[in-house]
């Protein structure tokens, strides 16, 4: 029998390099947020400035590598602005206040519970304030902590979890994971008081499915963050 040249590599699939890339900038971020955000927190070299210019130095570094990863979304999500511009505006305007609705809904247990609790989520807001520039702070939370935490919750684990695995699944386990991102103790008290945090990411996942345009979670992100800032800056 003669015998047949079996070329090795014939089989080879080259590795999808936007998966890698993803894959990548999510394993960046979960050690970013593990080392500095959270652990060195108790360490016994912990210094609040120091920590404040780490979150808003990785937030920019990871909003900006975040737009540029996903520009086919934005492409999209542009054309989407193009197309259904009142659409668009309509989802803003309803998704901002659905948020709102959930907010106080899922804000009540925590009163109810433990009304002398204060979130140490907004806590680390009034921190950073106290060391940086209003502005600055201002435009790293309510500019590139959105793109960056909208990539990892919305555009990889919605969007791109989506295809795989069933999207509900997807939307609540990214929630869940968006609102223990903002749970700073081990507590029941300060568990409670991001729930509000996990409602917001509901309606950030709704809204972009429903419309299909990527851009709106994170305009609506953006609105809730920079209204708090400015709120903060306000009553101080």
């Amino acid at each position: 029998m003669a015998s047949q040249n079996i070329n090795p590599t014939a089989t080879y699939i080259k590795p999808d390099k936007k998966s890698i890339n993803v894959l990548v900038y999510a394993a960046a971020y979960v050690s970013v947020i593990i080392i500095f955000h959270k652990l060195y927190r108790f360490s016994s070299g912990y210094n609040e400035r120091i920590s404040a210019w780490i979150q808003l130095f990785s937030y920019c570094v990871f909003g900006l590598t975040g737009i540029i990863l996903f520009k086919d979304l934005l492409k999209r999500g542009i054309r989407e602005w193009k197309e259904h511009p009142m659409k668009n505006v309509l989802w803003i305007a309803g998704g901002y206040i659905a948020g709102k609705l959930l907010d106080i809904i899922l804000y009540i247990p925590g009163m109810i519970l433990f009304p002398d609790h204060n979130s140490i989520n907004q806590n680390n807001v009034e921190t950073l304030l106290q060391y940086m520039p209003a502005a600055f702070t201002l435009i790293v939370i309510g500019v590139f902590g959105p793109c960056t935490e909208e990539t990892i919750f919305r555009w990889i684990l919605v969007e791109k979890g989506g295809k795989k695995l069933p999207v509900v699944l997807c939307v609540i386990v990214s929630s869940l994971l968006f609102m223990f991102l903002h749970v700073h103790e081990a507590s029941l008290p300060e568990i409670v008081s991001c729930l509000p945090i996990f409602g917001s990411a509901l309606v950030y996942s709704v809204s972009m499915l429903k419309t299909k345009n990527p851009t709106i979670p994170v305009i609506l992100h953006m609105l809730n963050n920079s209204i708090g800032v400015i709120m903060i800056l306000q009553q101080s």
